[in-house]
């Protein structure tokens, strides 16, 4: 307990200069691959791929969009529970979709999507404790899903992965395997922890067996159906789906820790080096562009009005009690 508390301070005064610096590093690792992707790429032959993109394929973009901000609902209704805080499930629901609509697209999720929780589960009865305490159980969910997904899938297809990252494929399925173990340890034994002090309130180190089983299954509900709503796109047959979702959970992680909005141009720089070749940079590049109107930009308009309305309500809901 004493090497977390000192962990935890240690991230705290060290966030200033180490976020800035991890994106750096990103922007270094990717830059060199991708720019000469860039170079050889035919836009001509991106636009003439976008409008080939088969309607059927789209249609399934956007329904399993839907089932991916369904299952990050799911996060927010989780996490309120644990925490005690007691919203009715509409305004969860709604809540929740504007929340991760702004945070996947605008970046910094926990500041986006969290000012916009801490307004709207505030006026419900939350205390702005809870509610902290419930956005940093998302993100622990989310990273609980990429991290099962993404090493299951580096023990599967090691030898695809080592041409991309330029390691050992035994040592990339040892880490895969000791990250597994330790998270199966602590699935079944964690409980005996003593709770993690956050705002003064004592945070679970292991919030129970159920709770655990339940966020998991809807953190891999997400990543696999965002991730289906891009790999329906690229060309039948490109690239098998259970190697797809590898590197996409690969690029997500990337993505969301540089901090860049929607973790544009490094999600698709990544994407490019992993599967580029196989799928073929024009094709790719134009699956990625329907794929951020489809998972990104569509869910953010709707949000917006979403927004407005929730705003207008309120305001009109708050002047009826005054007069």
């Amino acid at each position: 307990m004493n090497i977390l508390a000192s962990l935890q301070r240690w991230l705290k005064a060290a966030r200033h200069w180490l976020y800035p610096l991890i994106a750096l590093a990103l922007a270094a690792l990717v830059y060199e691959g991708v720019a000469k992707l860039l170079k050889k790429l035919d836009l001509n032959q991106v636009w003439l791929s976008i409008q080939d993109t088969p309607p059927q394929a789209l249609l399934l973009a956007l329904l399993a969009t839907a089932v991916s901000y369904v299952a990050l609902m799911g996060y927010d209704f989780g996490s309120l529970r644990l925490v005690g805080a007691k919203i009715p499930a509409k305004k969860t629901a709604k809540t929740a979709f504007m929340a991760y609509a702004l945070g996947n697209s605008l970046g910094a999720g926990m500041l986006t999507g969290g000012a916009l929780r801490m307004r709207h589960y505030m006026a419900e009865g939350a205390s702005a404790g809870q509610v902290t305490r419930a956005i940093v159980i998302n993100a622990l969910s989310f990273g609980l899903g990429i991290g099962v997904l993404g090493a299951m899938g580096i023990l599967w297809q090691s030898d695809k992965v080592e041409e991309v990252i330029h390691l050992p494929g035994v040592l990339l399925q040892i880490l895969a395997a000791v990250f597994l173990a330790s998270l199966g340890l602590w699935g079944f034994f964690g409980h005996r922890l003593q709770g993690l002090k956050l705002l003064g309130k004592e945070l679970p180190l292991h919030p129970g067996h159920r709770f655990l089983s339940l966020q998991l299954a809807v953190s891999c509900l997400d990543i696999v159906a965002s991730g289906f709503a891009l790999w329906i796109l690229l060309p039948q047959g490109s690239v098998g789906f259970e190697l797809f979702i590898v590197f996409f959970a690969i690029a997500i992680t990337l993505g969301v820790l540089s901090h860049v909005p929607g973790g544009l141009g490094v999600f698709e720089a990544l994407m490019l080096l992993c599967i580029g070749k196989d799928v073929g940079p024009e094709a790719l590049t134009a699956a990625l562009l329907v794929f951020r109107g489809v998972y990104f930009l569509l869910p953010l308009l709707l949000a917006f009005l979403l927004i407005g309305l929730e705003e207008w309500w309120m305001a009109r809901s708050a002047a009826k009690s005054k007069a």
